[in-house]
């Protein structure tokens, strides 16, 4: 089941704050639910998440071997051209 769009508040202040930097894939899901898209490298061990957040922001979270290394909070870039 993907998850629900997630409160874009929320989701920099995780960034920001860097509160998922050490977590594992299951504490993230269990915090965040399940992901928009997965991707994932069984060779590299890099893996990450993309969540829906709020006013058009995605919230991707960067794995290796199952780890947060990496949170970012983005615009997709039609959005930077369509207003």
């Amino acid at each position: 089941m993907q998850s629900k769009q997630k409160p874009e508040k929320m989701a920099k202040t995780l960034v920001r704050e860097k509160k998922l930097i050490g977590l594992t894939r299951t504490q993230v899901k269990d915090m965040l639910g399940e992901g928009l898209k997965e991707y994932g490298n069984t060779g590299t061990g890099y893996s990450r998440i993309e969540y829906w957040v709020s006013n058009n922001w995605t919230l991707t979270v960067l794995f290796q071997k199952d780890k947060v290394i990496e949170s970012e909070l983005m615009l997709p870039y039609y959005s930077l051209w369509s207003r």
